[in-house]
């Protein structure tokens, strides 16, 4: 028996296999497409990088550009080491593969804020002179325009100079100087600067060569600007009133050194993010430290890492516009694997989505065809439920047909079992209602019979003459009573029966209610009862008027009864486009929730509301008279102002 209890469904176990199956081959084929593409990426850096050491003059020159101004030569090799960037991609990847090159900036590429994330690469340069010193080198470099303090202050703001300042050499590190900077820095790519919200440089320092280092370098703007103003109106305010400078770079001068003081408005540059690695059993800073390292020893020249995962290679090459540069030395760090799964995440998705199509048809097709046969056919054996065909497989409809025959033979069989049992069922709910009616009608008849009895008998036994006014009132009251509540049974089987022929009067709602309201008034005044009206329209509706009249007049005799002295009544009546509402609550502590639903049985009165008062018959007789008018009568515990309330009320469709 636990062998068959263990024993997994049909179709899970095909749905487990199948899957299996369909993903794995997808995984393995995924594994391999992108293996390739990441080879085909690694070969084709490794193609530009050659293209690029053999060409004689790759810079993009800008027509704005004075040769003849000091510093020209360093702004062009600035120029290059950006140059790199765009020069080194993918032009075409193996097929389902879209190639990210990097034509523009601002695309919605950057938002994932990593150059070689998105381009799979990580160049670093090192240009050398003829007796092979470094005259630059990959870093975070400034370059700038500039003018000197006299022609700044002379308002004479035409370009005297380029230069350029290592910015990863500043005191105060990178951070400090690249927040007032912005660019590329923040998404740690090769762009041009521009000063952040306008203004001006001002640096103090001194030249090595075509570098400056800087000793102070400040920061002007005026506070009262809420655009960038111009340069011309820059040097006009500082002339005037002088900028609010904040200094940004400070450190002490050497000895002996003649420091100037420029001005600068234009500024550029290249940002280059200094990434850690391993390579031939030693740990480098950057891959710019690495290539250094490299091109120094002699036996890790010709080093090169080919895995996909984390490639290195290093080519060298000359550059002939440039006389001042020897040779130039390339390195670069590729992550081919990386690149080609961040290329191929729509390949990934479609091909992901067209498997699982796939996979759902056909599942679907064994679903239909095949399991859910079997467990049609299990489920008659067990049931008798009717199978319906659905298999177009030969088996299947075989097993159908066969079963199909015995199931006709032995749905007689169940019929008539079933007709016995109903009737059996029937039989005994119709006793038990019988019995409780007569337990119900004979404990609510037994009360009023009992006073009667002794009041008669005292009479009989000729009790004094001044009490036998006061006993046959009794027994008149309680003969009356008893005479109510055996119309209210008799009216309450009626429509319980469906035997009462409603009427379709056109009345109003709330005029009704008022009317039963100003009936009841003197017992208002006489246990000091406040009612609160509250109505947002009038509601006319079509039903039997005297049946609704009943209906309020129980349910608001009810609300006057159970309300203790001085308490307050709420009426409401509203209603919308489908139906009409009658809402009445009452101050009454709160009832259990299976005790309100039991308020609607025959003859039930709360424990605690037994006084005497009322037959037990007109809450059932209400409800019975609200849904044969297609609506609902409910109770439920609510508060009004902090006070806790019963209340009742029914909703009747107006159409």
């Amino acid at each position: 028996m636990d062998k068959e209890k263990n024993r997994p469904k049909t179709f899970k176990t095909i749905a487990i296999r199948i899957t299996a199956l369909v993903l794995s081959v997808w995984l393995v084929f995924m594994v391999l497409l992108t293996w390739a593409v990441a080879k085909d990426f690694q070969q084709q850096i490794e193609t530009k990088a050659h293209e690029l050491t053999a060409l004689s003059n790759h810079i993009r020159f800008s027509s704005h550009l004075d040769p003849e101004i000091p510093g020209y030569a360093s702004l062009l090799r600035c120029m290059r080491l950006s140059d790199f960037y765009y020069y080194l991609s993918a032009d075409q990847l193996f097929p389902f593969v879209l190639p990210q090159v990097p034509d523009s900036y601002g695309s919605d590429d950057w938002f994932y804020g990593k150059w070689d994330l998105l381009y799979g690469f990580h160049p670093a340069v090192i240009f050398y002179d003829a007796d092979q010193n470094v005259l630059m080198q990959s870093g975070n470099v400034l370059t700038f325009t500039y003018c000197t303090e006299a022609s700044w202050h002379a308002q004479n703001l035409l370009a005297e100079g380029y230069s350029w300042i290592d910015i990863d050499a500043l005191p105060q590190g990178r951070e400090r100087m690249m927040g007032y900077l912005w660019g590329g820095v923040q998404a740690d790519m090769p762009s041009s600067f521009y000063l952040w919200g306008g203004g001006v440089l001002r640096f103090t320092g001194y030249f090595e060569g075509e570098r400056f280092e800087p000793t102070s370098v400040d920061y002007g703007r005026p506070s009262y600007f809420h655009t960038e103003p111009t340069t011309q109106l820059l040097a006009k305010i500082d002339a005037a009133t002088g900028l609010n400078w904040e200094n940004i770079v400070s450190d002490d001068a050497p000895e002996h050194q003649k420091l100037v003081t420029l001005y600068s408005w234009e500024v550029g540059g290249y940002s280059y993010e200094h990434q850690n690695l391993t390579a031939n059993g030693s740990r480098y800073d950057s891959l710019v430290d690495y290539l250094e390292t490299a091109m120094d020893d002699e036996r890790w020249y010709n080093y090169r890492r080919e895995s996909l995962f984390d490639s290195i290679m290093i080519f060298t090459g000359k550059i002939k516009d440039d006389p001042e540069v020897g040779t130039y030395a390339l390195a670069i760090r590729c992550w081919p694997v990386q690149y080609a799964m961040w290329r191929m995440i729509p390949t990934y998705l479609v091909s992901f989505g067209l498997v699982a199509v796939a996979l759902w048809l056909i599942l679907r097709s064994i679903r239909r065809n095949v399991t859910n046969t079997l467990d049609m056919l299990v489920h008659r054996l067990t049931t008798d439920a009717p199978i319906e065909h659905l298999s177009r497989w030969k088996e299947p409809h075989a097993l159908e047909a066969i079963l199909k025959g015995e199931q006709a033979q032995r749905r007689g069989l169940v019929n008539d079992n079933q007709q016995l049992r109903s009737s059996l069922e029937f039989a005994k709910n119709a006793e038990e209602n019988r019995r409780q009616l007569v337990s119900n009608i004979t404990h609510e008849l037994k009360t009023p019979l009992a006073i009667i009895h002794s009041y008669a008998e005292a009479l009989q036994s000729g009790i004094a003459e001044e009490k036998k006014e006061k006993y046959l009132a009794t027994i008149l009251e309680e003969a009356e009573r008893m005479d109510a509540m055996v119309l209210e049974m008799l009216d309450h089987s009626r429509l319980e029966s469906g035997k009462v022929k409603l009427s379709a009067d056109h009345f109003s709602l709330l005029k009704l209610t008022e009317g039963i309201a100003e009936k009841l008034a003197p017992a208002l005044e006489e246990r000091q009862l406040r009612l609160s009206w509250g109505f947002h329209n009038d509601c006319f509706l079509t039903a039997d008027e005297a049946r609704m009249g009943q209906v309020v007049t129980n349910l608001l005799t009810n609300a006057v009864r159970y309300t203790p002295d001085g308490g307050t009544i709420w009426l409401r009546v509203f209603s919308d486009e489908k139906d009409a509402t009658f809402q009445i609550e009452n101050e009454a502590e709160h009832l259990p929730e299976e005790v309100l639903e039991k308020l609607f049985e025959t003859f039930y009165r709360a424990e605690d509301s037994r006084t005497g008062k009322g037959t037990g018959l007109g809450l059932p007789i209400a409800r019975s008279i609200v849904e044969l008018h297609r609506g609902r009568l409910v109770a439920q515990n609510t508060w009004v102002n902090g006070e806790k309330c019963i209340q009742f009320s029914f909703t009747i469709p107006l159409k």
